[in-house]
């Protein structure tokens, strides 16, 4: 697959005289250099096991093997095309990812197939091209409210229905985007495991990850999005959440989302890479007395892009007001921020 995009892109120039307008690609050499470096996923080869439309691995060691190098993967694929297109304006620099056919996604696309997965990855996808097919994005119809993970890897590594098997302990997010364990599972258990949540508070074998309920002035379990239009023809959907790991023990993020939309010649909606600013950030607590300031700040040239704080080892709370969220288009000297 490293040569994925030097093929595209000779495609893309054949068809070049077609068209009105083409953005040229950089030289053969620096095409050259971005498909010989790592990225799309081909360095990521386990023999995971796939049941009943549903990955197993072997214990927790295993999966955090396949989702960091994954995430490795996936970053580097996406920071090698940034860095060779650095020099094009944003129109420029979408319009090249069109043209030769660059997928952020395609580290994960990659494994999924090599696997005959169908993930909870695939599943938002499919479901957010349909939303953005409209005039107007309306965000109580969003996919996004049911991305429970907002994170590429953890949903590319989850079935599309929203289960995975580690070790003997087969998880499930329900509708509610509440997380749930089967102990002691086998593969035969999957098909049977419910995500309805009242169907799985009546099943006595099976139990939450965690209660989520308030503490004296602190919360935690909750999310929270929305979308900000900037620019006449473009918007940033926002998105803050505070909530446990989804799976491997006791943990939390922290959890702040931004998405980047751009209106098309015909009204509808697309993707839009831009260079973003997300940062999560406030106090946290596990007894909501004792607090410790939390803090995480990504920025890249993305069409989304996270910034989780994460605390591998507590499950905490915040106090209420003191969780925050900070978005920003960086080219167009947009930015806000959110509080709960």
């Amino acid at each position: 697959m490293r040569k994925v995009l030097v093929l595209l892109t000779i495609i893309a120039l054949a068809s070049a005289c077609n068209k009105e307008k083409d953005i040229k690609p950089q030289t053969a050499n620096s095409i050259a250099s971005i498909a010989s470096k790592e990225g799309d996923g081909s360095d990521c080869v386990f023999n995971v096991t796939v049941c009943n439309g549903t990955f197993i691995f072997a214990n927790q060691a295993e999966y955090d093997v396949v989702y960091n190098c994954l995430e490795q993967e996936y970053e580097q694929h996406n920071d090698d095309f940034e860095a060779l297109y650095a020099n094009l304006n944003d129109d420029d620099f979408n319009a090249m990812a069109d043209q030769i056919g660059f997928d952020e996604d395609q580290t994960l696309i990659n494994f999924e197939l090599s696997h005959s997965f169908v993930s909870y990855r695939d599943k938002l996808r499919k479901l957010e091209d349909v939303w953005l097919n409209n005039t107007t994005l309306n965000p109580a119809t969003d996919p996004d409210l049911i991305d429970y993970y907002d994170d590429a890897v953890a949903s590319a590594l989850a079935s599309d229905a929203g289960k995975v098997m580690i070790g003997t302990d087969l998880y499930v997010i329900d509708t509610q985007g509440e997380m749930w364990v089967l102990p002691n599972a086998t593969c035969n258990d999957i098909p049977g495991l419910s995500n309805d949540p009242a169907v799985l508070a009546n099943t006595p074998q099976v139990k939450t990850i965690h209660g989520g309920f308030p503490l004296n002035d602190c919360k935690n379990n909750w999310r929270h999005h929305g979308l900000e239009p900037y620019d006449s023809n473009k918007q940033l959907k926002w998105k803050l959440k505070f909530t446990a790991t989804h799976w491997g023990g006791d943990g939390t993020k922290a959890y702040a989302k931004t998405v980047s939309y751009k209106k098309k010649a015909n009204g509808k909606w697309k993707n839009f890479k831009t260079n973003l600013l997300v940062k999560s950030s406030g106090n946290w607590t596990t007894n909501c007395a004792d607090f410790t300031a939390y803090s995480e700040q990504k920025t890249k040239r993305r069409n989304r892009l996270k910034a989780p704080a994460y605390d591998g080892g507590f499950y905490r709370y915040h106090k209420i007001g003191e969780a925050h969220g900070y978005y920003e288009a960086t080219n167009y000297n947009f930015n806000f921020t959110k509080t709960y």
